[in-house]
């Protein structure tokens, strides 16, 4: 059983994630259909896989994994490290992380595509706004 254990921490370790950059988001956010507080978390990507996103609050060490994930590059410089949102009235939804010149783009998800379905019916167009947070 110990070996197990050893052998469970040995493989799980390279999975951890390298962090790119410690941010403040200062409001309530949603990644997938679960929310997460306004605080500071550190992001980063896996270094055995560099689709898998880690968000990680500070204060409570609630992660968030984000394994579907689009890449995007930038041409040439460097992108500012950064997360954008994509915001409708007063939810945030989280649609990309950058860390450096590797971005990362959430397809949205269903939570998300629903909110927009139901705002949408009966009153019009609903308006998305792009809110980027940088790191502090």
């Amino acid at each position: 059983m110990a070996l197990i254990a050893i052998l469970a921490t040995a493989a799980s370790t390279p999975a951890q994630s390298n962090y790119g950059m410690r941010i403040t988001v200062p409001f309530d956010f949603t990644i997938g259909d679960k929310t997460y507080p306004s605080g500071s978390y550190t992001v980063g990507v896996s270094s055995n896989n560099l689709d898998l996103i880690r968000l990680q609050a500070t204060e409570t060490s609630k992660t968030a994994f984000v394994t579907s994930t689009i890449p995007l590059k930038t041409a040439g410089d460097d992108h500012q490290p950064e997360l954008v949102f994509n915001r409708y009235g007063d939810r945030y939804f989280l649609h990309r992380v950058w860390l450096g010149a590797q971005g990362h783009q959430l397809p949205k998800s269903k939570l998300e595509r629903e909110f927009i379905e139901d705002r949408s019916e009966g009153a019009g167009e609903l308006k998305v706004e792009t809110v980027i947070v940088t790191p502090n």
